[in-house]
């Protein structure tokens, strides 16, 4: 089984030797791939809708592999029980629809180590983090077919980033230094611009929101004028 980039890059995160859950599995891609490299002994592979689930389940049989691999229909976290895995990986879906699936069922995030990625609103989802009580203790930036791609490695504790930009934009994707991140950070700033031109072109006025960007793309101008960032 040949994983893209940044599949690959996540199953790195999975604590090997141990059980793991891939929710919203598609093609079960990455459960297979953890369980023929003897990164995991079983993965919990769910889905929300019956028809993935049995693309899934096709995948599985024709791998020898449904006794490895347990195929699950649900919500989220729904489908788990408490402690029944050590890694979640969460992706392919908005920042915000992640944050919701943890919220949903902190008994069970709070016990696993979380790999996300979120294909939009990552700001949003460092901040649900932050203030839920689990701390980031990974970050990766991976590029695949031009696209750049954030994965978040989190689990329960503490952040002790008191500034709340710096949190959202990625503590430690800023302090990494290299190229990469550099790269990141214009994209944000691109990104960022274009949503403070289309707030200002609005009819409705969205002084606060307006107020926020600006705030954002100044710590954004700011780090790349001072880059590379000293490690902490």
């Amino acid at each position: 089984m040949q994983l893209s980039a940044r599949l690959k890059t996540m199953a790195s995160y999975v604590i090997s030797g141990e059980p793991a859950a891939d929710i919203g599995t598609d093609h079960a891609q990455l459960p297979i791939y953890l369980v023929l490299n003897n990164l995991c002994p079983r993965v919990i592979a769910t889905d929300l809708k019956e028809m993935p689930l049995s693309r899934a389940r096709k995948v599985v049989v024709d791998y020898g592999l449904l006794d490895k691999i347990d195929l699950r229909l649900g919500d989220g976290l729904y489908p788990l029980k408490p402690g029944e895995v050590k890694s979640v990986v969460i992706a392919g879906i908005g920042g915000n629809n992640i944050a919701e699936i943890i919220k949903k069922r902190p008994e069970v995030a709070r016990e696993v180590r979380l790999i996300l990625q979120p294909m939009a609103d990552s700001f949003d989802l460092r901040i649900m983090l932050g203030a839920n009580g689990y701390q980031i203790i990974e970050e990766e930036l991976v590029i695949e077919k031009s696209r750049l791609y954030e994965i978040i490695v989190a689990q329960a504790g503490f952040i002790t980033i008191a500034n709340k930009i710096e949190l959202g934009l990625g503590p430690l994707l800023i302090r990494r230094g290299d190229e990469l991140a550099r790269k990141y950070l214009i994209t944000q700033k691109i990104k960022y611009e274009k949503i403070l031109l289309n707030l200002s072109r609005a009819q409705k006025m969205h002084e606060e929101k307006i107020r926020e960007i600006k705030e954002i793309l100044a710590f954004i101008e700011e780090v790349l004028a001072n880059w590379p960032i000293p490690r902490r």
